[in-house]
């Protein structure tokens, strides 16, 4: 995540398919953490590389939904990223 944020530091745009990698590779170490109480659904357009987005900004996204809301078995978090041809969604069932 670090060497990520160092690198895209320098450009202030990021491709989005570069963002939902970095996306997954987070989610691997929550999922450590949360185990059955953490799902995420990635529903990538296509042409990824077309698009850009601010660098890190759909990592802070899914941070802020981990961090801000209650997360176990009992009540787990879906985090839902979906696109259209003019936006990205970030959606979670808190």
């Amino acid at each position: 995540m670090y060497r990520f944020m160092l690198e895209q530091k320098v450009d202030q745009l990021s491709d989005l398919e570069n963002e939902q990698r970095v996306i997954e590779n987070y989610f691997l170490l929550q999922k450590v953490r949360f185990e059955e109480g953490l799902f995420v659904s990635n529903q990538p357009t296509e042409n990824l590389k077309e698009f850009k987005i601010p660098a890190g900004t759909l990592l802070l996204l899914v941070e802020n939904a981990i961090k801000h809301n209650t997360i176990s078995q009992k009540h787990p978090l879906h985090v839902l990223i979906k696109s259209d041809q003019n936006f990205l969604y970030v959606i979670n069932n808190y």
